[in-house]
């Protein structure tokens, strides 16, 4: 059952990294031009109808043709309406969250995020057992999609804006600063979830479902603690403006030495405790996800750093090797797992994650170091 849900939701995965990539850069708006927050808009508008597309052409035109994954997954006619149901309530789910955001600026981020997922958590330890399918799962995220775009809209009421999003038009700014954002998606979206088809591939479904089970929990907590995260973020932004080196402002090394321990430290227990969870729902096989758990927590500190320090980038405008970045350790993470796969196994999928996660914090930190130092 998680191993097909593992299949399906890769794509649908697309939509949770404006969450975790692009959300940040928003509430951080008004140390931008003015024109920021309708280039994010549009971002958000153009990368949703971006991505409902991509399922579209995957689902229905490219997994017809392969016979044998429809016989492997059980693809049916039912699970494809699943599917792009789920595509369009995270479409519309996104954009009424953007919308909400930027109107309150900011409030309630964590309640409102930290109520969808606990909704769907919910939900799966109530009524998921041995003869769940996978359409109950995504039926699942559907009802925690809409409950929290209820609340979303009513919100948006309360404070009575008006959001017309098909009405925008392009602003030249938005080339500028969103393309190179929506290819770096790209090179996210490979380094989370190539690991699983080349397991699917080389292993055995019991491994594609430990590593579900990981990264799922670990995407939840990644919206989770960017909620925490955009509660500082006002203090980054007043750090990147006042110095032109952040990474020689003390308060801000120290501040990210003392994060990394603590999420790695939070993640591992809480990731544990998940897991012993789902085996007690399921089965013993799911215990594979203890070989993991711990280099996917550290990262994820790697990535939640990464994406800290990318704002210096944003900041100055530099969106492009923020795309090159992150396409590297995409592809880097791809090519590792693929040369591994068939010698380390399981093991393999965690330290593509660190190796590609740290390659793309290490050169982060040296396009900062370079610009800097041509500022200066």
């Amino acid at each position: 059952m998680f191993a097909e849900y593992s299949i399906y939701n890769s794509v649908i995965m697309l939509f949770i990294v404006l969450y975790s990539f692009g959300l940040d850069k928003i509430f951080g708006a008004k140390y931008y031009k003015s024109n920021y927050s309708k280039a994010i808009l549009n971002e958000a508008f153009l990368f949703n109808l971006f991505n409902f597309t991509i399922i579209f052409i995957i689902v229905i035109v490219l997994y017809p043709f392969s016979g044998d994954f429809m016989s492997r997954y059980s693809l049916s006619i039912n699970l494809i309406i699943v599917i792009l149901i789920n595509a369009l309530v995270v479409s519309l789910n996104s954009l009424l969250f953007i919308k909400y955001q930027i109107k309150s600026e900011g409030k309630n981020y964590f309640g409102f995020l930290f109520i969808k997922q606990a909704t769907f958590l919910l939900l799966v330890i109530m009524f998921i057992n041995q003869q769940s399918s996978v359409i109950q799962i995504f039926l699942f995220d559907i009802i925690a999609n809409v409950f929290i775009s209820i609340i979303y809209y009513f919100q948006n009421h309360k404070i009575k804006v008006r959001f017309h999003v098909f009405k925008l038009k392009i602003n030249p700014y938005y080339y500028k600063i969103g393309y190179p954002l929506l290819i770096s998606e790209l090179g996210i979206w490979i380094m989370q979830n190539s690991e699983r088809v080349i397991v699917a591939t080389y292993g055995d479904l019991s491994q594609v479902s430990a590593i579900t089970i990981s990264n799922n929990l670990i995407q939840g907590l990644r919206i989770a603690i960017n909620g925490l995260i955009i509660k500082i973020v006002p203090d980054i932004y007043n750090i990147i403006k006042k110095h032109n080196n952040i990474l020689k402002n003390k308060l801000f090394v120290k501040y990210l030495a003392y994060f990394n321990i603590f999420l790695v430290l939070t993640l591992t227990t809480i990731c544990f405790l998940y897991e012993n969870i789902i085996v007690l729902l399921s089965n013993e096989k799911y215990l594979h996800t203890q070989v993991i758990i711990i280099l996917f927590s550290v990262a994820f500190a790697f990535n939640i750093n990464f994406t800290i320090l990318s704002n210096y980038l944003v900041y100055k405008n530099k969106t492009k090797l923020i795309a090159i970045i992150l396409t590297t350790s995409g592809v880097f993470s791809l090519l590792t797992n693929l040369i591994l796969i068939k010698d380390l196994g399981l093991l393999t999928v965690g330290i593509a994650q660190v190796i590609s996660s740290l390659l793309a914090l290490i050169l982060v930190l040296f396009s900062i170091k370079s610009i800097s130092k041509r500022l200066i």
